[in-house]
């Protein structure tokens, strides 16, 4: 009996060993700088760091996309693990925090993030992330940015979010939407499952889609008319949302003018001061005014706003 427990031992510490050494060899792989692929001299990860930080500044004809796309399908085995950000909790938390500063867009986690934007400019031959990216993103531990890489891969990427849009999970439905925010992918594509969402009985998704439509400027013909009725939900804090949405899309969105200007009368001094904010800005840009002539213009047209 002994015998058979020190060999039973013995079995496992080289099962342990032989496992080990595979998680390190995977290690090496992924950490290696020379299995990167490589454009022009420089590597992969020296290219997605020069992306800029923020999805609206993502150039397509930049010297960094050119460089990645040009790399193709060689990309992928690296820039797939590159967005990775395990812990959904923590990661949304901390997102959710800096969407709720009304003119601060949420900021960027580092490489994650550019790595993410980057699955944009290898088209088609992208597709092959697919797979795994939404495994990653119907994964326990959630990676923030594999659902804006999948929201950067047209359109078999993103109608994977689409579906995601109406699963039965919370979690999974508003990282669906969450993708969008940081993503530009064509409207066609996705404002019509936005324009859904925002109708949808749960004020997290509301609220996460009216965040999103705010970066649809792409159709402001079918973003615009939903934000303007997102002015009149029932909480608070989605209309806050989407004010600052209607902000982002200031050059079109006089037509909600007249809205936010009625809701400077609005019981509560947090949305009587973000719809003043947001007409005087929607107006600033919209009529290419001076800022003086602005505030002049806020003075006469609405009422004091409590600090």
């Amino acid at each position: 009996m002994e015998r058979c427990c020190a060999g039973l031992k013995k079995f496992f510490k080289i099962e342990l060993i032989a496992a080990g050494l595979v998680l390190a060899g995977c290690v090496l792989y992924f950490l290696n700088p020379s299995d990167e692929p490589t454009h022009n001299g420089r590597t992969l990860t020296e290219w997605v760091d020069e992306l800029p930080p923020l999805p609206t500044r993502v150039d397509d004809d930049s010297e960094p996309a050119r460089a990645i796309r040009a790399m193709g399908t060689n990309a992928l085995p690296r820039l797939i693990p590159m967005v990775r950000l395990p812990g959904r909790g923590v990661s949304q938390q901390i997102l959710d925090t800096f969407e709720s500063l009304p003119m601060i867009q949420p900021v960027p986690y580092g490489r994650a993030m550019k790595a993410a934007y980057a699955f944009r400019f290898l088209g088609s031959n992208a597709n092959s992330a697919i797979p795994e990216l939404s495994r990653m993103f119907y994964a326990e531990d959630h990676p923030l940015w594999a659902n804006v890489a999948l929201a950067n891969i047209e359109p078999e990427g993103v109608n994977v979010l689409i579906e995601a849009a109406s699963n039965p999970k919370l979690e999974i439905r508003k990282a669906a939407i969450d993708a969008f925010i940081f993503a530009k992918p064509s409207a066609a594509l996705r404002v019509p499952m936005l324009i859904h969402t925002a109708r949808d009985a749960d004020l997290f998704i509301r609220h996460a889609a009216a965040s999103a439509l705010g970066n649809a400027t792409q159709a402001p013909d079918l973003a615009l008319p939903a934000l303007t009725n997102l002015l009149f939900d029932t909480n608070k804090s989605v209309r806050i949302r989407a004010m600052v949405s209607l902000g982002i899309q200031a050059e079109s969105a006089t037509n909600a003018i007249p809205v936010l200007l009625s809701l400077t009368n609005d019981p509560d001094p947090d949305v009587r001061k973000m719809a003043s904010q947001m007409a005087l800005r929607i107006r600033f840009f919209a009529t290419n005014t001076t800022w003086e002539s602005s505030i002049a213009a806020k003075q006469t047209d609405s009422r004091p706003v409590d600090e």
